[in-house]
């Protein structure tokens, strides 16, 4: 997808001074106003995805996803990434609306040979805020392909309010726990007992929870073990009761049943010394594993959902592809 230099700096209203490396030696990418498509492509409790397109470039993806360990990201996915590693200026760049407005720095980052550019969640969030109060974050930096070889790439703040409510909302709506926090969990019991403690039943409503929102768990292994208190016949029959009542409270709760495997292993396999309290404590546990395929992500009936504003947003990028012009040089 091209679109002429000059088109994208007559819509921008980006002026030669902006441009730390000098009019003649800058390609300038960016959407133009008609064109510019901001796309929420994932929504749900598990990951909330925003994309905006940059003709002949590549695409802005600004991604959170659920649980303890993830904040919010922007990448930069390039179709040519850098040859050379250095540093960026980003800038805020006001639109050509606003007469008399400067550009003013926002961050100086680096670029990395060969890789796509990530920035971190605060400096995401001022992007963010930056095309929320309508101007441009843009991005200057060397690529090394050519002498004539800078770029000058924009983010679009055209059409770009409804998606960040969008995104807002899905941000907000995030499960707080994700795969990593669910992946491997240990449930204790009570003595002879198939009744789960109180901290580890919350534990498993956590688990079944996650499960309801992620199609992409493909395995659910349930493996139960208890202490040496009492016979080992009986301790092998008690450990495979916790198993399938596990496995009963998940079914029940609407997990798939086919997901669900189940082990009891009595005695064996202990983790501490069954000579103390603490230590048969220990022992008298179940092991809940999940497997997760990723390649089935995100989900079917997430994907669905989104089918209709994705296709419309690509109709409109071929649209702007087929009346733009196919130069891509600075103009001399």
């Amino acid at each position: 997808m091209k679109h002429s230099v000059l088109t994208t700096a007559m819509t921008f209203g980006l002026l030669s001074a902006v441009s730390p490396f000098g009019e003649a030696t800058v390609r300038q990418y960016a959407a133009p106003i008609g064109h510019s498509d901001w796309v929420l492509t994932q929504s749900s409790p598990l990951v909330c995805q925003l994309e905006h397109g940059i003709p002949s470039y590549g695409t802005a993806v600004f991604t959170d996803k659920a649980g303890s360990g993830n904040s919010l990201h922007m990448t930069l996915e390039m179709l040519r990434r850098p040859q050379v590693s250095g540093h960026a200026r980003l800038m805020s760049v006001p639109p050509s609306y606003k007469p008399g407005m400067e550009a003013s720095l926002m961050a100086n980052v680096q670029v990395y040979d060969g890789f796509n550019t990530m920035l971190g969640e605060q400096l995401s969030w001022q992007i963010l805020t930056e095309l929320e109060q309508g101007n441009n974050p843009t991005l200057f930096y060397k690529d090394g392909y050519s002498r004539l070889g800078d770029i000058e790439v924009a983010l679009n703040s055209a059409n770009f309010r409804r998606s960040l409510n969008e995104f807002v909302d899905c941000v907000g709506g995030l499960l707080p726990y994700g795969y990593d926090d669910v992946a491997i969990s240990v449930l204790n019991y009570k003595l002879n007992s198939d009744e789960l403690e109180l901290e580890s039943l919350k534990r498993l409503r956590k688990i079944v929870d996650y499960l309801r929102h992620d199609d992409a768990v493909v395995r659910v292994e349930i493996d139960a073990f208890s202490d040496s208190y009492g016979g080992r016949w009986l301790n092998f029959e008690l450990s495979k009761k916790r198993a399938a009542a596990v496995k009963d409270f998940m079914v029940t709760q609407g997990v798939n049943d086919e997901l669900l495997v189940t082990a009891g292993y009595g005695e064996r396999r202990h983790v501490a010394s069954n000579k103390s309290p603490i230590g048969r404590h220990k022992n008298r546990r179940v092991v809940v594993r999940l497997t997760r395929d990723n390649s089935l992500e995100p989900s079917p009936m997430a994907q669905k959902a989104l089918t209709p504003k994705i296709a419309k947003a690509m109709a409109s990028q071929a649209s702007s592809t087929a009346s733009a012009s196919t130069g891509n040089a600075a103009p001399q």
